[in-house]
């Protein structure tokens, strides 16, 4: 089990047959965030960085945002070797040093279902302060692992329950995988897409 996140993407390289892959899975996620029609956009948790080199080549001005270094260190590598055009900067996704209305789009995959209701609930109301919108993707009920250990694989409803504070303008299961014993196929990914309260109706 691996003790970091720098440790967690250590075998992830800039190859671009993965990139790939992990776009054609993440489809819905990216299409949601499109649809946004964003200019800027912001990664919190970036991770490999693959999704904010993705949006930087179809022209949108993405910073992508992480509080390890190590993590941004790689994601910087990555995104130079595969040409993207992203801003990076070390930041804590509970205090995002970021003027209000920086951004049109906030985004982010794989990163909430690591926290409390209450740590979610303050994360998304940062994000919304410095972005319109938040697009986020998490490993739904049917995920087949715990990848990094800590993971709450919770179900759509769950996360309607937690985001009942919210202007929750999408919630919904996608990214069909034979699951189990008898490998039928379930959605194991959730997004979501909230707006602020202003937006509602």
């Amino acid at each position: 089990m691996p003790e970091s996140w720098n440790e967690f993407y250590r075998d992830v390289d800039a190859d671009p047959v993965p990139f790939l892959g992990e776009l054609t899975v993440h489809k819905e996620f990216l299409a949601a965030i499109l649809r946004c029609r964003p200019r800027t956009a912001l990664e919190v948790g970036c991770g490999t960085g693959r999704f904010s080199v993705f949006l930087s080549h179809i022209g949108i001005d993405v910073t992508a945002i992480d509080n390890d270094e190590g993590v941004l260190e790689r994601a910087q590598r990555i995104s130079k070797a595969l040409h993207g055009s992203v801003k990076f900067a070390k930041a804590d996704a509970a205090r995002l040093p970021l003027a209000d209305d920086a951004f049109d789009v906030c985004f982010h995959q794989g990163l909430l279902e690591h926290f409390s209701d209450d740590q979610i609930a303050a994360f998304l109301r940062e994000q919304l302060r410095v972005a319109k919108a938040v697009v986020f993707s998490v490993p739904g009920r049917c995920y087949p692992t715990q990848e990094f250990g800590n993971e709450r694989l919770l179900s759509r409803r769950q996360w309607l329950r937690i985001l009942s504070g919210f202007n929750v303008a999408k919630c919904r299961s996608y990214c069909r995988q034979p699951v189990g014993i008898f490998r039928i196929r379930r959605p194991v990914m959730v997004l979501a897409k909230i707006e602020r309260e202003e937006n509602r109706g």
